[in-house]
């Protein structure tokens, strides 16, 4: 039986303990700062996982949960930021193979006390857990905000169904109204302006066969030029390596839709882009080919054979050449000519211009310019 949660804004534990007669054991409460962690793209909310740290009198502890998983805990000393930083283990394993070198980053936060009750049957057997929380979502700097709640949460032991039954019913009776497909990080998340999922480095467009070119097109380069924007202060504050790969993939497909799809924006205006992006991908190049380098440092010396320091010198003149290329990026992110790329960009997207300053291609569906640019990239394959 799954998890399920309830507003209990208006409930008090004395209210069941009452009708339980002595089966609804209270543990001590306590206050507890939770910090909600994933990635920039969610890898971990993808494969409906949740990865928390609890902070109570001094004392870190990572909880770890997904579907068809047993719930996994460990305690932490460090600031967490990469799965590689955790001890060896189960979790650093795991955590490693979906969030890959992505940072973990603390998407949300709260302040909760928390009332955790055991419910148990006649012969002091645990049946359910109930575990209340009154929680205060914290915004960006740690500060309070607004949003508070107060939750019910009902955990049901697959021993004791004929209790969870009564429970739930004491429950309706009480006024408990349940809260379909909660789920803790969407709450914290928003406080943050982030909605779980709301990001992906993949063009998510809906297009219609018969639709104009030039507005088809448009469509599909917003979506890239948000994509690129969204990357661009993680590039900066050097995140992880993944946020300038994002960057790049969507210069890199921009720029292939200027040149393959042609006749289809005004020739001019496209010709000047395209050069711009091609230097936004020609100052971004040598960082992004470093970052692999040292990304793949490891298995090269697994090649070797140990760890006999073989590569250091390289090693250490790879990371010297990184500081200096993200010097360079750095300053092409913060730089005049990006501001006025992207402003001018994003003005052309958002220009109607007259018949007679329209690609020839415009106004075709399209489907019909799909179609061609798909049979030539096929007889060129054959």
């Amino acid at each position: 039986m799954r998890e399920r949660h309830f507003d209990a804004s208006e409930w008090e534990p004395s209210e069941l303990e009452a009708e339980l007669e002595g089966r609804l054991l209270m543990q001590p409460r306590a206050s507890i700062r939770i910090a909600y962690f994933d990635t920039f793209d969610w890898r971990i909310h993808r494969r409906k996982a949740a990865l928390t740290m609890e902070s109570k009198a001094l004392r870190n502890t990572l909880h770890w949960q997904a579907e068809s998983e047993p719930g996994y805990s460990l305690p932490i000393d460090a600031p967490l930021r990469f799965a590689d930083d955790l001890p060896q283990g189960f979790l650093r394993d795991r955590l490693v193979r979906i969030v890959g070198p992505r940072a973990l980053l603390e998407m949300g936060g709260s302040r909760t006390e928390r009332l955790t009750m055991q419910v148990v049957d006649d012969g002091g057997n645990r049946c359910a857990q109930l575990v209340l929380e009154d929680l205060v979502v914290l915004d960006e700097r740690g500060r309070r905000s607004d949003t508070c709640r107060r939750l019910l949460t009902l955990r049901p032991s697959p021993h004791g169904m004929e209790t969870v039954k009564q429970v739930l019913s004491l429950f309706r009776k009480q006024g408990l109204e349940e809260i379909p497909g909660f789920d803790h990080l969407t709450l914290v998340a928003a406080v943050r302006g982030r909605i779980p999922g709301d990001y992906s480095s993949k063009p998510r467009v809906s297009l219609r066969a018969k639709q104009r070119a030039d507005r088809a097109l448009r469509t599909i380069l917003r979506q890239l030029l948000s994509t690129l924007e969204a990357n661009v202060d993680g590039v900066v504050d050097d995140t992880d390596i993944e946020f300038l790969h994002d960057l790049r993939v969507a210069t890199r497909r921009t720029r292939s839709a200027l040149s393959q799809v042609k006749g289809v924006l005004p020739k001019d205006g496209a010709r000047e882009f395209a050069a711009e992006f091609k230097w936004l991908g020609e100052v971004t190049g040598p960082l992004r080919d470093l970052d692999v380098f040292l990304y793949e440092m490891p298995g090269f010396q697994a090649e070797l054979g140990g760890e006999d320091g073989s590569l250091a010198p390289l090693q250490s003149l790879l990371r010297r050449n990184r500081r200096n290329e993200l010097r360079r990026v750095r300053r092409a992110l913060r730089s005049k000519r990006f501001e006025a790329l992207v402003m001018q960009w994003q003005a052309f997207l958002d220009d109607k211009p007259k018949k007679k300053y329209e690609g020839k291609q415009a106004r075709r569906p399209i489907r019909a310019l799909a179609d061609i640019r798909i049979l030539k990239a096929y007889h060129r394959m054959i």
